[in-house]
C-alpha cells in the first residue's frame, strides 16, 4: 500500500527557525520532520511512499539522496505549492488506483497510526478523543463523530468531540471531490471530505486517542513536541 507524504509548505509560521528551509525539513531533536516521518511509515509496515514537493523542492531532493531507508520513495512536485492542500494530494493522483495512506509532512505520530490507517478497510480518518497537548489543539481541526463516522469536519466547529490527527485512510473517491471543489477557492482536504460526507459517503472514525501526535505549525509546537520525545515514557 501506498502512503502520500504532503511536504510541499513552506512553514511561513516558523520563518524565525527555518531559515528558508522549507518546512519538512525544519529540524525536530536533531533531524529533519520528514525524517522522522519517513522512518515511522517504515516501522509501521509501509513499503511505498509518494512525497509531494513544493517549496525549495530541490532542498528536499538533495535530504532524500543521502536518507537511508528500505522505502521505496517517489516525488512529485506541486508548482502551485502556496494554494490550499488539496492541490498537493491531486498531484499523487496518478499513482493512485486503490486505497492508500495520507500522512502531513508536519505531523509528528506514533507509528500505530499510521497502522490503524493502513489497516482500514475503506475510506476513513484517525482522530483524537482525548487530545492534552497544545501542539495538539493549536489551530487544530476539529470533528463531530456520531456512530463511529465523521458526520462534521471543520475548523470553525462549535461543537466536537474529536480533533483530526491528519492521517487519512482514503480511496480515489477523494480526487473526484477535490476535482468537484475546482475553482471555488476550497481545494482542501477538509472540504474534500465534506463533499464526500455529502454524497452519503462513509467516512470511519479511527480512534487512536492515547497515540502521541503532534501538528507542527509553530516554534511552541516544535518545542512541545521535542521536549515530548525526550521525556521517559
Amino acid at each position: 500500500m501506498y502512503a502520500v507524504v504532503l511536504a510541499a509548505g513552506a512553514g511561513t509560521r516558523l520563518a524565525s527557525i527555518s531559515v528558508g528551509l522549507p518546512k519538512s525539513l525544519v529540524t525536530l531533536n536533531e533531524k529533519p520532520l520528514l525524517a522522522h516521518v519517513l522512518q515511522r511509515l517504515e516501522r509501521a509496515g509501509f513499503a511505498q511512499v509518494i512525497i509531494v514537493t513544493g517549496f525549495q523542492s530541490e532542498r528536499v531532493e538533495e535530504f532524500l539522496k543521502n536518507f537511508s531507508s528500505s522505502l521505496t520513495i517517489t516525488t512529485v512536485h506541486n508548482t502551485e505549492y502556496q494554494r490550499e492542500n488539496g492541490f498537493s494530494l491531486l498531484c499523487a493522483r496518478s499513482f493512485m488506483s486503490d486505497r492508500f495512506v495520507l500522512a502531513m509532512g508536519d505531523h509528528i505520530v506514533d507509528p500505530e497510526i499510521y497502522r490503524v490507517a493502513g489497516n482500514a478497510k475503506s475510506l476513513g480518518l484517525c482522530v483524537d478523543r482525548a487530545p492534552s497537548l497544545n501542539c495538539q489543539t493549536n489551530d487544530a481541526t476539529r470533528v463531530w463523530v456520531e456512530d463511529e463516522k465523521i458526520v462534521r469536519i471543520g475548523k470553525e466547529l462549535t461543537e466536537w468531540n474529536a480533533l483530526d490527527t491528519g492521517i487519512f485512510s482514503l480511496t480515489p473517491k477523494i480526487f473526484e471531490a477535490l476535482d468537484s471543489l475546482r475553482g471555488q477557492n476550497q481545494l482542501t482536504i477538509t472540504h474534500a471530505i465534506r463533499q464526500l460526507i455529502s454524497q452519503g459517503c462513509s467516512i470511519k472514525a479511527l480512534d487512536v486517542s492515547g497515540k502521541f501526535w503532534s501538528d507542527i505549525d509553530t516554534p511552541e509546537d516544535l518545542r512541545e513536541t521535542e521536549k515530548f520525545l525526550k521525556s521517559p515514557r
